[in-house]
């Protein structure tokens, strides 16, 4: 009778815990408490993704407007050794060449700011990413735990 009783409470105690896995796996896959953690690491890794596409146009732009703004210093040297002889002329080509020059490079600092914050923005999203990561583990090492206990 005293064994019998044994067996009851150990089925009792095996359904019980076949039961608890059951529900965190049904929860884990109808996505209680592990879809927070799946939704902010896909949102961090397209944030990311997103962050690098921007950086990388900004910086393609920044290069052209640096590569525009040499071409313009130089055509504005040219321009200034040539019409010297032209002394009204050439100070006032030289001012809008100037004036255009200043003008691409402040353009191209913008761009460099954004690019920097673009590389911010993405290392932000990598932590978040990485943060994610790490729920997972966490709740995949509670659900490992929770299946150890039942086959004990």
């Amino acid at each position: 009778s005293a064994m019998r009783e044994t067996e009851i409470a150990l089925k009792q105690q095996l359904h019980q815990s076949q039961t608890l896995i059951q529900k965190l796996k049904v929860g884990a896959e109808q996505g209680v408490e592990v879809s927070s953690w799946r939704a902010k690491y896909d949102y961090a890794c397209k944030q990311r993704d997103d962050a690098v596409s921007e950086r990388d146009a900004l910086r393609a732009s920044c290069q052209a407007a640096r590569e525009e703004a040499e071409e313009l210093k130089r055509r504005n040297d040219e321009l200034a050794a040539e019409l010297l002889g032209f002394k009204g002329m050439s100070e006032q080509a030289q001012d809008s060449a100037e004036s255009r020059r200043r003008d691409l490079e402040k353009r191209a600092q913008s761009m460099e700011k954004s690019a920097k914050e673009a590389e911010a923005a993405r290392d932000k999203a990598h932590k978040d990413a990485e943060a994610a990561r790490e729920d997972s583990k966490h709740w995949q090492e509670r659900a490992s735990a929770a299946q150890g206990g039942v086959e004990r």
